[in-house]
């Protein structure tokens, strides 16, 4: 996070409008208040949730958790300039299959040889989403918001199976969006695009690994002490995100996650 006092900082039109929109939010949080500014903004916002691969969500999660009003006004600045709205659409089923929905997909995304014409995220996304036949597999559960234990456990034991950069920042993401649910005016309906963007995340990698187990079997107490030991920003940032599900959910796949963070 840059100063915003240091005038040698904008380098690019990115940066500048960077500047710009976090000045234009602090300004609105000092007169409207963060809960009324961020309620707005999260509800404008809400076809674009997977924007850059979840961070303008997560960041924003980040922020309000900090209580540090630069901290979001510089989140709602980034995730207003990556905002992409998702134009993923799905039908809705019986909750009991769609984990076994999800494996056919991504056992269908594997048998496809596609060759990605960008590197970058969302483009990988877009890509991905117009597929022929991979619309036809995107369900989301009937009465989803009393499913969200269920999406969490199918999100997890995909992440566990791969281990795969994408689906952890699912995992991520989905801590982030739970953390600011009290926003949302219509918190069912960003539910499911949720799940429906985050099918197509999880198919990005377009590969069939399996791990094994970890060798840990630490506590989240235990794990919660040995963070220090942790440089990668992703794997804090993941075991951030495990650490608080647990405290809301008893998942036993969220313990086996972290522990294999500090296998590496």
């Amino acid at each position: 996070l840059y100063e915003l006092s240091d005038t040698t900082f904008p380098q690019t039109d990115f940066e500048q409008e960077y500047i710009n929109k976090t000045n234009y939010y602090q300004s609105q949080i000092n007169h409207k208040g963060i809960d009324i500014v961020v309620g707005m903004f999260i509800n404008e916002h809400s076809k674009n949730i997977s924007s850059a691969l979840f961070h303008g969500l997560i960041r924003l999660s980040y922020a309000l958790k900090s209580k540090n009003e630069l901290y979001i006004s510089q989140a709602l600045s980034y995730y207003d300039l990556v905002s992409e709205e998702s134009l993923v659409v799905g039908k809705e089923v019986d909750a009991n299959t769609i984990a076994k929905q999800l494996q056919t997909v991504l056992e269908y995304r594997v048998s496809l040889t596609h060759e990605f014409e960008s590197n970058e995220t969302m483009d990988k996304f877009k890509e991905i989403s117009s597929l022929e036949g991979i619309k036809d597999y995107l369900v989301y559960p009937k009465n989803i918001e009393f499913n969200i234990e269920l999406l969490l456990d199918i999100i997890l034991n995909t992440a566990l199976k791969s281990n795969d950069f994408y689906t952890l920042h699912v995992v991520t993401g989905f801590e982030a969006l739970l953390s600011m649910e009290e926003y949302f005016t219509d918190f069912k309906s960003v539910l499911i695009q949720f799940y429906l963007d985050a099918q197509i995340m999880m198919m990005l990698s377009g590969e069939n690994s399996n791990f094994a187990e970890s060798n840990n079997k630490f506590s989240f107490n235990k794990l919660i002490s040995r963070v220090v030991e942790l440089e990668d920003v992703h794997d804090i940032k993941l075991f951030h995100s495990l650490y608080t599900l647990q405290q809301r959910f008893t998942n036993k796949k969220l313990l086996e996650i972290a522990n294999r963070i500090f296998d590496k």
